[in-house]
């Protein structure tokens, strides 16, 4: 039997690992990227339904004495979400 240089076959293993490594590496890093664009486009729809449900609860709240308890319950804000979104909008008809 030939005798087989370990030192040869160390360093083909090390540069399969490191390869292998660096192909996951960079999938990993283009994932993080997709991921970091798909939350950028939901910015836009985030801030449009926030809007929205801000103009909802300050109707409820104002218009039709619907309490900050039952807001909080039914969007699943807290009540002092509720009354800072309702104090944020006080004397301003935002809806």
């Amino acid at each position: 039997m030939e005798d087989i240089d370990i030192s040869v076959l160390d360093n083909m293993i090390e540069k399969h690992v490191v390869e292998d490594d660096d192909a996951e590496k960079n999938k990993l890093l283009a994932g993080l990227s997709e991921a970091k664009q798909e939350l950028d486009n939901l910015q836009g729809p985030i801030r449009d339904y926030t809007f929205i449900r801000n103009e909802l609860v300050c109707k409820l709240y104002y218009e039709f004495g619907v309490s900050a308890i039952a807001l909080s319950n039914l969007s699943g804000l807290s009540r002092q979400m509720i009354h800072k979104i309702v104090k944020e909008n006080d004397g301003e008809k935002i809806y």
